[in-house]
Protein backbone atom coordinates (compact mmCIF):
# COMPACT_ATOMS: atom_id res chain seq x y z
CA UNK A 1 0.00 0.00 0.00
CA UNK A 2 1.43 3.42 -0.91
CA UNK A 3 2.74 5.60 1.86
CA UNK A 4 0.78 8.81 2.58
CA UNK A 5 1.87 11.69 0.40
CA UNK A 6 3.12 9.63 -2.52
CA UNK A 7 1.38 10.03 -5.87
CA UNK A 8 1.21 8.68 -9.37
CA UNK A 9 1.39 11.23 -12.17
CA UNK A 10 -0.83 10.39 -15.14
CA UNK A 11 -0.67 11.87 -18.63
CA UNK A 12 -3.81 10.90 -20.52
CA UNK A 13 -5.57 13.46 -22.67
CA UNK A 14 -9.16 14.18 -21.58
CA UNK A 15 -12.17 14.43 -23.84
CA UNK A 16 -14.45 12.11 -25.76
CA UNK A 17 -12.92 8.99 -27.26
CA UNK A 18 -13.79 5.34 -27.79
CA UNK A 19 -10.55 4.03 -26.26
CA UNK A 20 -10.39 3.17 -22.56
CA UNK A 21 -8.55 5.54 -20.23
CA UNK A 22 -5.90 5.18 -17.55
CA UNK A 23 -8.65 6.07 -15.09
CA UNK A 24 -10.44 2.87 -16.12
CA UNK A 25 -7.68 0.85 -14.41
CA UNK A 26 -9.16 1.90 -11.05
CA UNK A 27 -5.78 2.32 -9.37
CA UNK A 28 -7.40 4.40 -6.64
CA UNK A 29 -9.25 1.28 -5.49
CA UNK A 30 -5.87 -0.17 -4.50
CA UNK A 31 -4.93 2.90 -2.49
CA UNK A 32 -2.89 4.77 -5.06
CA UNK A 33 -3.15 8.53 -5.14
CA UNK A 34 -3.30 9.72 -8.73
CA UNK A 35 -2.81 13.13 -10.29
CA UNK A 36 -4.27 13.50 -13.76
CA UNK A 37 -2.15 16.29 -15.14
CA UNK A 38 -3.72 16.96 -18.53
CA UNK A 39 -6.65 19.08 -17.38
CA UNK A 40 -8.06 22.52 -18.23
CA UNK A 41 -6.68 25.04 -18.69
CA UNK A 42 -4.52 23.07 -21.10
CA UNK A 43 -1.02 24.09 -22.05
CA UNK A 44 -0.19 25.51 -25.46
CA UNK A 45 3.55 24.83 -25.16
CA UNK A 46 4.84 23.39 -28.42
CA UNK A 47 8.02 21.65 -27.30
CA UNK A 48 7.92 18.55 -25.19
CA UNK A 49 10.32 19.79 -22.50
CA UNK A 50 8.43 23.09 -22.18
CA UNK A 51 5.09 21.27 -21.93
CA UNK A 52 6.49 19.05 -19.16
CA UNK A 53 7.97 21.99 -17.24
CA UNK A 54 4.66 23.84 -17.51
CA UNK A 55 2.92 20.91 -15.80
CA UNK A 56 5.65 20.59 -13.18
CA UNK A 57 5.34 24.25 -12.26
CA UNK A 58 1.55 24.35 -12.46
CA UNK A 59 1.05 21.45 -10.09
CA UNK A 60 4.08 22.08 -7.88
CA UNK A 61 5.41 18.63 -8.65
CA UNK A 62 8.93 19.28 -7.38
CA UNK A 63 7.44 19.47 -3.87
CA UNK A 64 5.48 16.26 -4.31
CA UNK A 65 6.66 12.75 -3.56
CA UNK A 66 6.15 11.02 -6.89
CA UNK A 67 5.99 7.23 -7.04
CA UNK A 68 5.84 6.79 -10.82
CA UNK A 69 4.73 8.43 -14.04
CA UNK A 70 2.14 6.74 -16.26
CA UNK A 71 1.33 7.86 -19.77
CA UNK A 72 -0.98 6.81 -22.58
CA UNK A 73 -0.18 7.07 -26.28
CA UNK A 74 1.33 10.42 -27.34
CA UNK A 75 1.61 11.56 -23.73
CA UNK A 76 4.63 9.25 -23.44
CA UNK A 77 7.30 11.71 -24.66
CA UNK A 78 5.99 14.36 -22.24
CA UNK A 79 6.10 11.80 -19.43
CA UNK A 80 9.71 11.02 -20.32
CA UNK A 81 10.64 14.70 -20.10
CA UNK A 82 8.99 14.82 -16.67
CA UNK A 83 10.85 11.70 -15.55
CA UNK A 84 14.14 13.31 -16.55
CA UNK A 85 13.25 16.53 -14.73
CA UNK A 86 11.90 14.98 -11.52
CA UNK A 87 14.20 12.00 -11.03
CA UNK A 88 17.94 11.68 -10.57
CA UNK A 89 20.60 9.34 -11.99
CA UNK A 90 20.82 7.61 -8.62
CA UNK A 91 17.04 7.35 -8.22
CA UNK A 92 15.49 7.38 -11.69
CA UNK A 93 11.76 7.93 -11.95
CA UNK A 94 9.75 4.78 -12.80
CA UNK A 95 7.99 5.18 -16.14
CA UNK A 96 5.06 3.07 -17.34
CA UNK A 97 3.72 3.56 -20.86
CA UNK A 98 0.55 2.28 -22.49
CA UNK A 99 0.86 2.13 -26.28
CA UNK A 100 3.45 4.87 -25.96
CA UNK A 101 4.52 6.70 -29.11
CA UNK A 102 5.59 10.13 -30.30
CA UNK A 103 3.12 12.18 -32.30
CA UNK A 104 4.03 11.71 -35.95
CA UNK A 105 3.53 14.51 -38.50
CA UNK A 106 0.96 12.41 -40.37
CA UNK A 107 -1.11 12.14 -37.18
CA UNK A 108 -0.98 15.89 -36.63
CA UNK A 109 -1.98 16.57 -40.25
CA UNK A 110 -4.81 14.06 -40.13
CA UNK A 111 -6.25 15.41 -36.89
CA UNK A 112 -6.00 18.96 -38.20
CA UNK A 113 -8.02 17.99 -41.25
CA UNK A 114 -10.60 16.23 -39.08
CA UNK A 115 -10.88 19.38 -36.98
CA UNK A 116 -11.35 21.48 -40.11
CA UNK A 117 -14.03 19.10 -41.33
CA UNK A 118 -15.94 19.21 -38.04
CA UNK A 119 -15.67 22.97 -37.70
CA UNK A 120 -16.90 23.33 -41.25
CA UNK A 121 -20.13 21.56 -40.40
CA UNK A 122 -19.09 18.09 -41.49
CA UNK A 123 -18.34 18.85 -45.12
CA UNK A 124 -14.93 17.81 -46.35
CA UNK A 125 -13.02 20.71 -47.94
CA UNK A 126 -12.21 20.14 -51.60
CA UNK A 127 -8.64 21.31 -51.10
CA UNK A 128 -6.38 20.87 -48.06
CA UNK A 129 -6.98 23.91 -45.82
CA UNK A 130 -3.30 24.26 -45.00
CA UNK A 131 -0.01 23.93 -46.83
CA UNK A 132 1.30 20.37 -46.31
CA UNK A 133 4.72 21.88 -45.58
CA UNK A 134 3.35 22.94 -42.20
CA UNK A 135 3.19 19.26 -41.22
CA UNK A 136 6.68 18.10 -42.11
CA UNK A 137 8.93 16.93 -39.29
CA UNK A 138 11.47 19.63 -40.17
CA UNK A 139 8.92 22.46 -40.03
CA UNK A 140 7.28 21.27 -36.82
CA UNK A 141 10.66 21.03 -35.11
CA UNK A 142 12.25 24.21 -36.45
CA UNK A 143 9.19 26.49 -36.59
CA UNK A 144 6.51 25.06 -34.27
CA UNK A 145 5.03 28.47 -33.40
CA UNK A 146 4.64 29.41 -37.06
CA UNK A 147 3.07 26.04 -37.90
CA UNK A 148 0.68 26.23 -34.96
CA UNK A 149 -0.35 29.82 -35.70
CA UNK A 150 -1.21 28.80 -39.24
CA UNK A 151 -3.36 25.96 -37.91
CA UNK A 152 -5.00 28.37 -35.49
CA UNK A 153 -5.74 30.94 -38.18
CA UNK A 154 -7.18 28.39 -40.60
CA UNK A 155 -9.39 26.70 -38.02
CA UNK A 156 -10.64 30.06 -36.82
CA UNK A 157 -11.51 31.10 -40.35
CA UNK A 158 -13.34 27.84 -41.06
CA UNK A 159 -15.33 28.05 -37.82
CA UNK A 160 -16.24 31.70 -38.42
CA UNK A 161 -17.35 30.96 -41.97
CA UNK A 162 -19.64 28.18 -40.75
CA UNK A 163 -21.14 30.46 -38.09
CA UNK A 164 -21.74 33.25 -40.60
CA UNK A 165 -23.46 30.76 -42.86
CA UNK A 166 -25.80 30.03 -39.94
CA UNK A 167 -26.66 33.72 -39.62
CA UNK A 168 -24.15 35.01 -37.08
CA UNK A 169 -22.81 38.52 -37.46
CA UNK A 170 -19.15 39.23 -38.18
CA UNK A 171 -18.07 40.08 -34.62
CA UNK A 172 -20.22 37.36 -33.07
CA UNK A 173 -18.83 34.77 -35.48
CA UNK A 174 -15.22 35.77 -34.81
CA UNK A 175 -15.61 35.59 -31.02
CA UNK A 176 -17.50 32.29 -31.03
CA UNK A 177 -15.12 30.77 -33.57
CA UNK A 178 -12.14 31.42 -31.31
CA UNK A 179 -13.83 29.61 -28.42
CA UNK A 180 -14.94 26.67 -30.54
CA UNK A 181 -11.58 26.24 -32.27
CA UNK A 182 -9.75 26.33 -28.94
CA UNK A 183 -10.90 22.80 -28.12
CA UNK A 184 -9.20 21.46 -31.23
CA UNK A 185 -6.14 23.68 -30.85
CA UNK A 186 -5.44 22.42 -27.33
CA UNK A 187 -5.26 18.91 -28.75
CA UNK A 188 -3.09 19.94 -31.69
CA UNK A 189 -0.68 21.73 -29.35
CA UNK A 190 -0.43 18.55 -27.27
CA UNK A 191 0.43 16.59 -30.43
CA UNK A 192 3.01 19.11 -31.62
CA UNK A 193 4.67 19.01 -28.20
CA UNK A 194 4.62 15.21 -28.29
CA UNK A 195 6.38 15.39 -31.63
CA UNK A 196 9.05 17.86 -30.55
CA UNK A 197 10.80 15.70 -27.99
CA UNK A 198 14.52 15.52 -27.26
CA UNK A 199 14.26 11.94 -25.90
CA UNK A 200 16.20 12.81 -22.73
CA UNK A 201 18.04 10.03 -20.90
CA UNK A 202 17.12 9.58 -17.25
CA UNK A 203 18.92 6.33 -16.34
CA UNK A 204 15.62 4.55 -15.81
CA UNK A 205 13.77 1.58 -17.22
CA UNK A 206 10.53 1.67 -19.16
CA UNK A 207 7.77 -0.87 -18.84
CA UNK A 208 5.82 -0.58 -22.07
CA UNK A 209 2.43 -2.30 -22.17
CA UNK A 210 1.45 -2.51 -25.82
CA UNK A 211 -1.72 -3.66 -27.53
CA UNK A 212 -1.63 -6.38 -30.16
CA UNK A 213 -0.99 -4.17 -33.19
CA UNK A 214 0.92 -1.30 -31.63
CA UNK A 215 3.94 -0.54 -33.81
CA UNK A 216 6.22 1.67 -31.69
CA UNK A 217 7.81 -1.23 -29.80
CA UNK A 218 11.56 -0.81 -30.26
CA UNK A 219 13.83 0.11 -27.37
CA UNK A 220 12.46 3.34 -25.93
CA UNK A 221 14.87 6.17 -26.82
CA UNK A 222 16.60 7.55 -23.74
CA UNK A 223 15.81 4.61 -21.47
CA UNK A 224 18.42 2.45 -19.78
CA UNK A 225 16.32 -0.61 -20.60
CA UNK A 226 12.93 -1.29 -22.16
CA UNK A 227 10.63 -4.08 -21.03
CA UNK A 228 7.85 -4.65 -23.54
CA UNK A 229 4.77 -6.64 -22.58
CA UNK A 230 2.45 -7.30 -25.46
CA UNK A 231 -1.20 -7.61 -24.39
CA UNK A 232 -3.38 -9.60 -26.78
CA UNK A 233 -6.07 -6.97 -27.13
CA UNK A 234 -6.99 -3.99 -29.29
CA UNK A 235 -5.68 -0.50 -28.69
CA UNK A 236 -9.16 0.61 -27.67
CA UNK A 237 -9.43 -2.05 -24.97
CA UNK A 238 -5.85 -1.95 -23.69
CA UNK A 239 -6.65 0.11 -20.59
CA UNK A 240 -9.71 -1.93 -19.66
CA UNK A 241 -8.06 -5.30 -20.12
CA UNK A 242 -7.62 -7.16 -16.80
CA UNK A 243 -4.09 -8.20 -17.74
CA UNK A 244 -3.09 -4.56 -18.09
CA UNK A 245 -4.32 -3.86 -14.58
CA UNK A 246 -2.42 -6.83 -13.13
CA UNK A 247 0.81 -5.78 -14.80
CA UNK A 248 0.36 -2.15 -13.81
CA UNK A 249 -0.13 -3.00 -10.14
CA UNK A 250 2.84 -5.38 -10.24
CA UNK A 251 5.00 -2.60 -11.68
CA UNK A 252 3.82 -0.08 -9.10
CA UNK A 253 4.36 -2.44 -6.18
CA UNK A 254 7.87 -3.27 -7.41
CA UNK A 255 8.62 0.44 -7.78
CA UNK A 256 7.22 1.04 -4.29
CA UNK A 257 9.72 -1.43 -2.86
CA UNK A 258 12.54 -0.20 -5.10
CA UNK A 259 12.71 -3.52 -6.89
CA UNK A 260 14.23 -3.58 -10.35
CA UNK A 261 12.20 -6.58 -11.50
CA UNK A 262 8.75 -6.39 -13.01
CA UNK A 263 6.72 -9.56 -13.53
CA UNK A 264 4.88 -9.88 -16.82
CA UNK A 265 2.21 -12.37 -15.83
CA UNK A 266 0.48 -14.20 -18.70
CA UNK A 267 1.70 -11.72 -21.25
CA UNK A 268 4.16 -12.02 -24.10
CA UNK A 269 7.28 -10.28 -22.81
CA UNK A 270 10.23 -9.00 -24.75
CA UNK A 271 13.27 -7.17 -23.44
CA UNK A 272 14.25 -4.65 -26.10
CA UNK A 273 17.80 -3.45 -25.98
Amino acid sequence: MPEPGGALLVLDYPGRRDEARVQDLGLELDGWQTRYLIAPPLSRELRCADYALHLIDRFGLRRLEVRAILAYCTGAPIAQEMAAALGSPAEPMPLLLFDGAPALPAKIANDFRLAAQQLGGGSRPEDPPLDPEAFTAAALQARPVECFERMKRHLGEIAAQALRADGAGEEEAAAAAADIAAVYLDWLAYLVAGHNTSWPGWNGEVLHLASQRHRFTDAWPGSARTRLCRIETSAGDLLRHPQTRVLTLSFLNDAQHQSRGTACVSAREEVVS
